[in-house]
């Protein structure tokens, strides 16, 4: 067989994408360069080799399906026929848009395996698709023929050849089945033609092989003479007689031709003895005959001999065509036309082939369409009726065209998987009227309307979900009067009005709040006029001036509370004059001065105390001097470029060196740049070019670890990140191309174990998303298109399929279940968006969580449940931002802390309690940072140790003296200080260890009676190890051990009498295996089993 041909040739340029696999590659495999090496192994026959490679495609590439393809095609040449139909069976579930290539696959393994009615069956389905598929009929009639029901095989192979008249192979096999059946005249048409249509053919030596055994009439042909009843179709009585009587082969029988022969004697004969008889239906009669008459009676004969044998090493034969090559080229153009009709109508009756008015339009070897058609001598033009096809064989479009070939009242368009693509109409091949245009989903795209081919009225488009994007009105293709535009997520981006194609007036911009995010000024097209942002609360944040597209005049910009941050001018576009900046308390921040949009002059840099700390010149934007002073106003240090390169070094208001770094001459870092944490260890090292990153990019832990390695071209991410936790073992993997993130990127815990891992195409999630357990195995895994999801499959321990929720168009209900079968988690979708109710349930059906959404955003009310009913927490969202005050319970109901939010920051007192109820800490943040007083408790709510932070930084720390006041503050430089505090009453209440403002080190906390509440350790700001806490009556009230702030191994706690109250089993943050529980006497009441964070079930006493 022919058909099972690698989908390689021609693809391979249309595709380059990116796949990452191994956490160890720095380049990405490139799918295009892997199909066309092994389209070179083939050449080899390497197929094991070929697969091999194909394997390290992700089948989240863009090029997967060819992938797969291949895949299967190797295997099958591999003999591993498994395999193949396996792959091919993958493909179909993956990409039903092309069913018919997998249907083929299936069923040629299936017939060379001897599965022959079951292969069948596929060429059935393949055929119901797109029943134009020749090969698809080939392939049908060989697995008959295999069969030996020669009739149904003849049947398949002729449809082939009416659909493709040039198919080798179908004229080949249907002259075997003449030959075994005894009808050798139907045998030497057949033969003959596939020599005509390929003298080159892996055919070809059979072919003459055949036709030599019929013209010298062999025993094996001659016995098969007579073995098949004779139809009343296909009469050639008369000339079987004739040839069988070899009266031909008789040196007297004069020869048209110099190539003396058996072969070429008999096939004279019988062409000088073929007539068409209409009347005849036989496919020979009808399909072969008026073009061998023809032939013969053209007096081509002898041309037509010496191209069919042109493939065989006659040397007259190449002397003939060499001389004869115009005669050659005029031959088998008329036989190119002959069969060319047949391909155009699929008509097997020669006289209706040529009245026929329906044609079939061929472009590149495949089926462009039906329809009416002529050639006005430079182009076909189309007429009437046409229906055109994709090579799948569904339906690309429809519609009619008129008499001069241009397209004529309705016509619809469709995708390759048959959804309907635009609706519109055409007057004289221009577009009229409404048109409109889906996705691929089925969701509507744009709604336009047009009056002679140009826009005009109303035009909607669409977001892929489905929602709208914009809304405007064209005069003859020019957007005129107000246009709105919509976020994907269904809120109100922004309204403007446009003049004549070009923005007039006033641009509002929204927030998804519907609050105003920027107001801005046109005219004739260009920025002129006010210009202000706000905060999604309403503050205004900036305000300036345009004057024809160009910053102008004053501008200002604000902080949140309304403080002025900075002010500036500019003049023609470019800053110019004196530039302030305030720290957000009003005092002086920056000043700096500036000509003709470069700095040129003194700037200074002040403090939130208002003391100055560095001092720099710059001249024409070159900076070329730079100093820092102490809170004292002494020199800490001063540099200077005007010597050319060099290196700088920068430090903080608190004279601590911040980072150093190589500038060129130009003033610009250029080379390794090196940052420190304020203990003075290395934070961070960078290499620039020119002011811009470029080269690699190392940050560190404070403990000398790397935490992240990157490279940068130009300020851009461009190869692999690679990101460690604190331990040192991987957290993430991802491939990056120009800033965007391009194909597999990895999550790893704390123990080098892949959880989840994303795809992405163009920074978008695409593709596979998998998450997996802590122990390696599939949790579920959900599938995105361009960052839309589209499915998601749930899985149990063993791999097998626990729930499966789909979206088509975007809407659909995601169910996920607990492994006995219950509903887990119960949400609605809609437009590709978590919508209204979103409910978590415990195994036996009990409340987990509720909250709700919006548009995809958590909004309203939050809740989440202990399984014994009590609440665990409660809160509230605004648009996926958390708000106003959030509380979080014990599981016995008393309070453990409260926190509040402001736009999803937290802001305000964070207060903990124990579960006495007494308090246990009491943190202030400041815009999600600590900042403020942090106060830490022992027993009967006394004050352990009072800390100050300033935007996460230890300022200071106090305790109560003796005299029952606070003590003079302690300062902490640069966050690091061993802390130690004590209680009124002169005993310790704490000992804590603090390095660049984290718990590096001991971490102990005493009650005021001196025995100790806590004792355990961080390691720089990490939980590490055992921590244990304390009853005041010294006795231990929990045991717990943490590795990197996630508990893990065996935690237990204790009632206040001693006995043990609860002993957990934790794996890297999550309950995972049986957890106990006792009462006070010490009995066991409850046993929970977990599975990770999950709760299986639960078992009391």
């Amino acid at each position: 067989m022919c058909t099972l041909r690698p989908l390689l040739t021609g693809l391979i340029v249309l595709f380059f994408t990116l796949t990452v696999r191994a956490q160890d590659k720095e380049e990405p495999v490139n799918s295009g360069a892997i199909l066309e090496k092994c389209s070179k192994l083939y050449e080899d026959g390497a197929y094991t080799k070929a697969i091999e490679l194909y394997k390290t495609v992700s089948r989240n590439d863009t090029n997967y399906s060819t992938i797969l393809h291949e895949l299967a095609y190797a295997s099958y040449m591999d003999s591993d026929y498994e395999k193949s139909i396996s792959y091919a069976k993958q493909g179909l579930a993956e990409f039903p848009e092309k069913s018919g290539d997998w249907y083929n696959l299936i069923g040629n393994t299936l017939d060379i395996t001897g599965k022959r009615k079951e292969a069948v069956v596929y060429y059935d389905s393949l055929l119901l698709i797109n029943p134009n598929s020749y090969l698809g009929w080939y392939n049908k009639g060989i697995a008959y023929s295999n069969m030996e029901n020669y009739a149904d095989a003849k049947k398949c192979l002729q449809k082939a050849l009416l659909i493709y008249p040039f198919h080798t192979s179908s004229h080949y096999f249907l002259g075997v089945i003449a030959a075994k059946e005894g009808n050798i005249v139907p045998a030497m048409l057949s033969f003959s033609t596939c020599l005509l249509m390929n003298p080159e053919s892996k055919y070809s030596g059979s072919c003459v092989t055949f036709l030599n055994n019929i013209a010298k009439v062999t025993d094996d042909i001659a016995e098969k003479i007579g073995t098949t009843k004779i139809s009343t179709d296909d009469d050639f009585e008369l000339q079987q007689e004739i040839i069988l009587s070899k009266a031909a082969l008789d040196k007297k029988y004069k020869l048209q031709t110099d190539l003396e022969d058996p072969i070429t004697r008999q096939l004279q004969v019988m062409l000088e003895k073929l007539e068409y008889n209409a009347a005849d239906n036989g496919f020979s009669m009808q399909y072969y005959v008026p073009f061998y008459t023809d032939l013969y009676k053209n007096g081509q004969f002898n041309i037509f001999l010496n191209y069919i044998f042109s493939g065989l090493d006659i040397k007259s034969v190449k002397s003939f065509n060499q001389k004869n090559d115009k005669k050659i080229y005029a031959f088998v153009k008329s036989a190119t036309d002959y069969f060319s009709a047949i391909r155009r109508t699929e008509k097997l009756q020669y006289t209706a082939r040529m009245a026929n008015t329906q044609q079939y339009y061929f472009s590149d070897g495949s089926l462009l369409g039906i329809g009416n058609w002529h050639n006005n001598g430079k182009e076909d033009i189309f007429t009437g009726p046409w229906v055109f096809y994709y090579e799948n064989g569904l339906v690309k479009s429809k519609g009619n065209f008129d008499d001069n070939g241009e397209k004529t009242g309705d016509w619809e368009f469709y995708f390759d998987n048959g959804k309907l693509k635009q609706k519109c109409s055409f007057i004289n091949g221009m577009l009229e009227g409404k048109v409109t245009t889906w996705f691929s989903n089925g969701n509507i795209s744009d709604e336009n309307i047009y009056v002679h081919d140009k826009l005009n009225g109303e035009n909607k488009t669409y977001f892929y979900n489905g929602l709208l994007q914009t809304i405007n009105h064209y005069i003859d293709d020019k957007r005129e009067g107000e246009e709105k535009g919509y976020t994907y997520d269904g809120f109100l981006n922004y309204t403007a009005t446009y003049k004549n194609d070009e923005l007039e007036g006033t641009v509002n911009v929204y927030h998804n709040n519907g609050k105003t995010s920027l107001i801005k000024n046109y005219s004739n097209g260009k920025l002129n006029g006010a210009y202000k942002t706000f905060s999604s609360n309403g503050v205004l944040t900036m305000e300036g001036t345009y004057d024809q597209d160009k910053l102008s005049g004053q501008w200002k910009e604000y902080y949140d509370s309304k403080a002025l941050k900075s002010e500036y001018s500019y003049n023609n576009g470019s800053i110019n004059g004196l530039y302030k900046s305030y720290h957000e308390n009003g005092k002086l921040s920056e000043t700096l001065q500036y000509a003709n949009g470069k700095a040129d002059g003194k700037e200074e840099g002040f403090d939130e105390d208002g003391i100055k700390y560095s001092e720099s010149i710059y001249e024409n934007g070159k900076l070329r001097e730079l100093t820092f002073f102490d809170k004292k106003g002494q020199t800490v240090n001063s540099f200077t470029t005007r010597k050319g390169a060099g290196n700088l070094a920068f430090y903080d208001a608190f004279g601590t060196k911040d980072n150093e770094a190589s500038f060129n001459k130009e003033g610009y870092r250029d080379g390794k740049s090196t940052y420190y944490f304020p203990s003075g260890k290395i934070s961070t090292e960078a290499n620039y070019k020119e002011g811009s990153l470029d080269g690699e990019r190392t940050i560190y832990f404070a403990n000398g670890q790397i935490s992240e390695k990157m490279n940068f071209t130009d300020n851009e991410e461009n190869g692999m990140l690679r990101s460690f936790h604190i331990n040192g073992n991987l957290k993430f993997t991802g491939y990056f191309k120009s800033g965007r993130r391009e194909g597999e990127h990895i999550s790893y815990n704390q123990f080098g174990t892949p959880v989840v891992s994303y795809y992405y195409l163009n920074n978008d999630q695409d593709g596979y998303t998998t998450y997996y357990s802590a122990n390696g195995k599939k949790d579920y895994e959900e599938q995105y298109y361009r960052g839309w999801l589209k499915k998601a499959v749930q899985y149990d321990t063993l791999g097998n399929v626990l729930a499966v929720s789909d979206f088509p168009g975007g809407t659909g209900e995601l169910i996920y279940k607990h492994y006995n079968g219950k509903v887990y988690i119960k949400a609605s979708y809609k437009n590709y968006m978590t919508q209204g109710k979103y409910e978590a349930f415990y195994f036996d059906g009990a409340p987990r969580m509720t909250l709700f959404y919006k548009n995809g955003y958590k909004d309203s009310i939050a809740k989440t449940y202990y399984y014994n009913g009590k609440l665990q927490n409660e809160g509230r969202y605004t648009l996926g931002e958390k708000t106003g005050e959030w509380k979080y319970y014990y599981e016995n109901g008393t309070i453990n802390y409260t926190e509040n939010y402001v736009d999803g920051k937290e802001q305000g007192e964070e207060i903990l309690y124990k579960e006495d109820g007494t308090k246990d800490r009491i943190l202030t943040y400041n815009k999600g940072q600590l900042d403020g007083t942090y106060i830490v408790y022992g027993d009967n709510n006394e004050i352990a140790i009072q800390l100050t932070y300033h935007n996460d930084v230890l300022i200071n720390y106090t305790y109560y003296g003796k005299d029952g006041k606070l003590v003079t503050p302690i300062p902490v430089k640069n966050g690091t200080a061993m802390v130690t505090a004590y209680y009124k009453n002169g005993n310790k209440s704490a000992e804590v260890n603090y390095e660049n403002s984290d718990v590096n080190g001991v971490r102990k906390f005493y009650y005021t009676s001196g025995a100790p509440y806590i004792d355990g350790a961080r390691l720089y700001g990490y939980d590490n190890g055992i921590r244990k806490t304390y009853y005041t009556n010294n006795r231990l009230a929990k045991e717990e051990n943490y590795y990197y702030d996630n508990l893990h191994g065996t935690v237990k706690s204790y009632y206040p009498n001693g006995n043990i109250k609860a002993e957990e089993n934790w794996y890297n943050g999550e309950l995972n295996g049986a957890s106990k529980y006792y009462d006070e006497t010490g009995k066991l009441k409850e046993t929970r089993t977990y599975y990770y964070d999950l709760l299986l079930s639960v078992s009391k006493n």
